[in-house]
Formats: structure tokens, sequence, C-alpha cells
């Protein structure tokens, strides 16, 4: 293909492309549950975009970490036994 036209993609071309791929994979992740996130789709989020922000509740706060992080958290929460995780979610944008 490259040969024919001789278009080759810039460096640039290649990320905007990468990076409207990672929106849409996200927005598809977003759409299965309704905005809540389930364990296996953290691990494909982390794929994706390891930095993403989301959203955790838990029974008396609720913050923001990015997805790289929400397995330890939980963990962290869950061993500690005074408080748990509700949920976790996109941010609302």
């Amino acid at each position: 293909m490259y040969r024919e036209t001789g278009y080759r993609p810039t460096e640039r071309h290649k990320q905007e492309r990468e990076a409207d791929f990672r929106k849409h994979l996200i927005q598809k992740m977003k759409d299965e549950e309704c905005g809540f996130i389930t364990k296996e789709m953290i691990q494909r989020l982390v794929k994706i975009d390891p930095h993403y922000m989301v959203l955790i509740r838990c029974g008396g706060c609720r913050f923001t970490c990015p997805a790289q992080d929400v397995d330890h958290v939980v963990e962290i929460f869950n061993a500690s036994n005074k408080d748990y995780v509700r949920d976790v979610s996109f941010i609302a944008s």
C-alpha cells in the first residue's frame, strides 16, 4: 500500500490514531456496564491506559485513582475490615 501511493504516516498521525482507538475502547467499556467497572474491565483498562482515572466509592468516602492502582486499593480496604469498596466506576465527564 505504501509503495503505490508513497504515503507514509507521520508519528503524529500514528499517535492520533492510537488515541482515537483508546477513546473508542473506553467509551465501549462505559456503555457495557452503564459506567461501572468490573474486575475484568479493570484489567483491560490497564492495558489500554494504566493512568486513566477512575472513581472508587467506599462505605464512608469516595476518591479517584489511576486504573493501575485499583486492585491494590481494593485489597487494602478489604484487609482493613474498617471500610469496604462499594463500586468502581468511570468518572462522569
